[in-house]
């Protein structure tokens, strides 16, 4: 099988395969993942990258201009694509009051990293499967200037898109003015266990079974989005080590790299994993925090608004009640049970870590599709 790979708004960065803030380390996982498949022969980049990528006779590099024949593609989603328009000029504005009918400019971030991928899905016109990391994607603004709707979308939990207009389509430049559009709202969103991606990639240390730290947690700023800082409020023991660019009052925030966060957080016994937010899909989108902390041998307590399908619960089976409290009082309660119990907590931890495996059925969709 031939498969087309592309990021839709960024470029993929092999050198920074360790950095998960910008979803790189996902991106980067998922090319080696498609290259270990024996039912995979070649892998071919739609789209910028640097010159680190692996040395693999599978692997085609990007070819600015080319467009190479595949079986089907797995596009990842990314911010460089959340905008009305990404092939410049292409399509048309509306007139108001101070300026007539015109081609429509794009941002640079769109030109530079999503107008090729747009420009490949249109004219190859190649069966796609979006692939969605973060939630608001699925309801942000999508390209208008698409034509190939995606066969399949795919994410970290079940629902529905939003509003999606775009081209029905891809007619020459000069015609472009005649575009006609269709809403794809409720394009249905598959849960397909993306939060994991970044289990491909092993720990390239062993964590200390030695614990300094009893509680600390990660929280970053979601958009002007309130709901953590007021749940953190709520939930934060004083004094907690808090690591993360969202400021709480009366706490003290560190922002550190993915890999000094790594050998932090393996020296913590608990941490408590809430949702990005609560409106809209918030509550049911899985992030990669719980099965992050367990691999470092952390124990995730969570939060009663995460995880509201209960994929989560699933993943580790027996031990979901326990881990899941409902205020902060269960939350010290569940802690100081653990502290008097080592040997108990030890046990639960190792089942834990037996049970958190990367999503390696994703070359699934790509068999659905492809006839």
């Amino acid at each position: 099988m031939k498969i087309a790979f592309a990021v839709w708004g960024s470029s993929v960065r092999f050198k920074n395969h360790d950095e998960r803030w910008s979803g790189q380390s996902e991106y980067v996982a998922f090319v080696h993942y498609l290259l270990s498949l024996d039912i995979v022969t070649t892998v071919y980049m739609i789209g910028k990258h640097d010159k680190f990528y692996p040395d693999n006779p599978k692997f085609v590099p990007y070819q600015e201009g080319k467009y190479p024949k595949a079986d089907m593609a797995y596009v990842f989603i990314s911010q460089g694509a959340s905008c009305i328009s990404t092939i410049p000029g292409y399509r048309w504005a509306h007139a108001t009051k101070e300026l007539p009918v015109r081609r429509t400019k794009v941002l640079g971030m769109a030109e530079n990293y999503a107008s090729m991928v747009t420009d490949y899905l249109n004219t190859t016109n190649i069966p796609w499967v979006m692939m969605i990391t973060d939630p608001r994607y699925v309801d942000n603004i999508k390209p208008a200037d698409i034509t190939n709707h995606p066969a399949i979308v795919i994410g970290s939990a079940e629902c529905k898109m939003g509003k999606w207009n775009h081209a029905l389509k891809y007619l020459p430049f000069k015609d472009s003015k005649n575009l006609e559009y269709k809403n794809f709202a409720g394009t249905p969103v598959q849960y397909a266990q993306l939060q994991k991606l970044n289990l491909f990639k092993p720990l390239d240390f062993v964590p200390s079974r030695r614990k300094l730290t009893r509680f600390a947690i990660v929280l970053n700023k979601i958009q002007d989005y309130d709901y953590r800082r007021k749940q953190a409020a709520i939930w934060l023991p004083k004094n907690v080590d808090l690591y993360g660019n969202l400021e709480i009052e009366g706490h003290t925030n560190k922002f550190v790299t993915s890999t000094d966060l790594d050998i932090i957080f393996s020296r913590v016994k608990y941490t408590l994993v809430m949702p990005l937010y609560d409106h809209g899909i918030g509550k049911k989108w899985l992030t990669f925090k719980p099965y992050e902390m367990i691999r470092l041998g952390v124990i995730p307590f969570i939060h009663p608004d995460y995880d509201q399908d209960n994929r989560f619960a699933v993943d580790v089976n027996a031990h979901h009640n326990f881990l899941r409290v409902a205020n902060k009082k269960e939350l010290e309660d569940k802690m100081m049970y653990l502290d008097e119990r080592g040997g108990f907590r030890d046990a639960m931890l190792e089942d834990l870590q037996k049970k958190i495996v990367p999503p390696k059925k994703l070359i699934d969709y790509a068999k659905q599709i492809v006839i």
